[in-house]
């Protein structure tokens, strides 16, 4: 999933049934994908009637649920029930047990599942979902796109609801490994297999070099991921090495044997 200018992810794809993947980027025959000279093929395709949650009743519950939202742990029915019960007698209205049924699931499409895209995703009929922007999304029935008309919000609206889903499918959607990316050194000081997950998100190239201070495990995930994508990397040890020979000169006076320390060094590293 790549993240557009605007902090909108551009475009991204929820497949009906698994949850969100960083697909949709090229698709044949000049689909969505191909941004705004792109053709339209297939009809506007309407949305599900779905009930709207009552102004305010969102986020009084999303208050009450505040820390579970955030991690994607769902309340259980009986919970969600009456947190909405409760929200909407807040905001002053009185639901009978159909509109209170179908204002929880409004209420649990907008915290728990994929907003305003979640009517679709419902449809059996219906096998992918792809998201350029704000109103620029699209649904696939039978092999075949159609535009559907569907405001999702700002782009910051956008990008939260696609780091949610990405969080609910377990993946991390976040700025950090396309930034990296731009500059000309990086140097990592975080701890073994803290920076993992910038792994798997990095560019498809690299040009810059990656001074990864971990040296243990040696290389680390995201240094083979760097080194596989055209980057330069310079191991941990190397820095250790250095640091090493600065203490012997502070804590002894003398000038370390750098050259000695080296090949003892490096001797160690040999895999047995």
């Amino acid at each position: 999933m790549s993240v557009a200018q605007h902090d909108v992810p551009s475009p991204w794809s929820v497949p009906h049934g698994r949850g969100p993947t960083p697909d949709g980027r090229s698709l044949p025959g000049g689909g969505p994908a191909g941004g705004a000279g792109a053709s339209r093929p297939g009809p506007v395709c309407a949305a599900p009637e779905r009930r709207a949650a009552p102004p305010g009743v969102v986020e009084r519950v999303r208050d009450a649920l505040r820390d579970r939202v955030q991690t994607g742990a769902a309340p259980r029915d009986d919970e969600l029930t009456r947190l909405v019960d409760a929200a909407s007698r807040a905001g002053g209205a009185l639901l009978g047990p159909v509109a209170l049924a179908e204002t929880v699931r409004a209420v649990a499409d907008e915290l728990l599942g994929a907003g305003p895209l979640q009517r679709w995703l419902d449809d059996p009929a219906v096998t992918d979902v792809l998201v350029n922007g704000p109103r620029d999304v699209w649904v696939e029935r039978a092999g075949r796109l159609a535009h559907v008309d569907v405001d999702l919000g700002s782009p910051a609206e956008v990008r939260a609801l696609a780091v949610r889903l990405a969080a609910a499918a377990g993946r991390r959607l976040d700025d950090a490994a396309s930034e990296v990316a731009r500059v000309d050194v990086v140097v990592s000081t975080l701890p073994a297999h803290a920076a993992d997950p910038l792994a798997d998100l990095l560019p498809e190239a690299v040009a810059g070099v990656l001074l990864d201070v971990c040296y243990d495990p040696r290389p680390t995930a995201l240094g083979a991921a760097w080194a596989r994508r055209g980057g330069t990397v310079v191991g941990g040890e190397r820095m250790l090495l250095h640091q090493a020979a600065e203490q012997v000169r502070l804590m002894t006076g003398h000038v370390a044997p750098v050259a000695a320390m080296d090949e003892a060094l490096r001797s160690a590293l040999v895999p047995a």
